[in-house]
């Protein structure tokens, strides 16, 4: 037979026990936004740091040279002409 949720406990009568749970449920919560703004803010400053040391680094290349800015469908390649030689053998084929 399967096993069906049946909701949350039964709340406490006790005020005191009301107003220390709000105040443990209102407390996690407040902690749990804070670690998301730090979080949160840990990961934009990576960003930010990955995205200047990228643009420093293309200035750079620019600089000299490295980085040459070429016509947009010009691919500049080197290339070497490779030939077979038949010497008979059949491993060469």
């Amino acid at each position: 037979m399967p096993v069906y949720y049946r909701g949350l406990p039964p709340v406490s009568s006790n005020p005191l026990v009301r107003a220390l749970a709000m105040v443990a449920g209102l407390g996690l919560f407040v902690l749990m936004v804070f670690l998301g703004v730090v979080f949160l803010a840990a990961f934009a400053a990576l960003g930010l740091i990955t995205w200047v040391a990228f643009q420093v680094r293309r200035w750079w290349l620019t600089r000299q040279g490295g980085g040459r800015r070429h016509e947009p469908g010009v691919v500049e390649a080197e290339y070497r002409v490779v030939e077979r030689r038949e010497t008979g053998n059949r491993e060469d084929r």
